[in-house]
């Protein structure tokens, strides 16, 4: 694959479990010589606190496709001052780094028209067999009612419904998306897990259809320090298919 690859500070939180520092986790990533880093915050506690580094601001400023993973638990979007502050410090984030692109996922409680007046790109991404939206209908009416929103397909909850799944998501939805966030997962594994050892022709051809101007953006998760080379072979599994 031609994509440009890119690594999120997702993949390695586990092996610092006493940091919420993402500038630490920005130096960890830095030795996989990735095309872009996306900075996950899975609480809003997690950015309100978060300062980036000088020297971490002037790599992420050297890179192609930087993009911020927004906090995704116990939280929810709408029209209140706690989301107003929490999208005034995604912004602050978005503007220093160059950001390309701000996640977002969907919960039945949020309310998107938020965004309506916003300064930065930002897209939804679909989620996992158990949870909405999860099929391309779902995903294509959200985006329908936002014409500014991209899409950000992500591989493993798309195959943990089902291959076809995930090739109807590219297939209908490819001129929405903006990245691609890449990993496994099935109705068995519930944690990010490393897709090239889940390897099979299968995940090859579907991968062959992501189009190649897309930021591949790595969020399988290192269980601790002896699985950090496993992100280097996931992104040679990559450059080979």
């Amino acid at each position: 694959m031609k994509n440009p690859i890119c690594v999120s500070t997702g993949c390695i939180y586990k092996m610092f479990p006493n940091s919420n520092d993402r500038n630490l986790l920005i130096e960890q990533i830095r030795v996989l010589n990735p095309d872009g880093i996306e900075i996950s915050f899975a609480f809003k506690d997690y950015l309100n606190n978060f300062e980036i580094k000088n020297e971490n601001l002037s790599y992420l400023k050297s890179l192609k496709f930087n993009s911020i993973h927004s906090p995704w638990k116990d939280v929810v979007y709408s029209e209140n001052e706690d989301t107003k502050e929490l999208l005034k410090k995604l912004h602050e984030i978005y503007k220093k780094i160059n950001a390309r692109n701000i996640v977002f996922h969907k919960q039945e409680e949020d309310d998107f028209s938020i965004f309506s007046n916003a300064k930065f790109t930002y897209s939804i991404e679909n989620e996992c067999w158990i949870k909405q939206p999860n099929t391309p209908e779902e995903i294509k009416q959200i985006l329908d009612t936002d014409a500014k929103m991209k899409f950000t397909l992500d591989f493993a909850h798309a195959i943990s419904i089902s291959l076809e799944n995930a090739r109807e998501f590219i297939e209908k939805l490819k001129d929405r998306m903006i990245q691609v966030h890449m990993s496994y997962l099935n109705k068995e594994v519930t944690e990010h897990k490393f897709l090239h050892t889940y390897d099979s022709p299968e995940i090859r051809a579907l991968l062959k259809q992501i189009p190649e101007h897309l930021p591949l953006i790595l969020e399988c998760v290192a269980s601790n320090e002896t699985e950090f080379n496993l992100l280097q072979r996931e992104i040679e599994y990559l450059r080979s298919v």
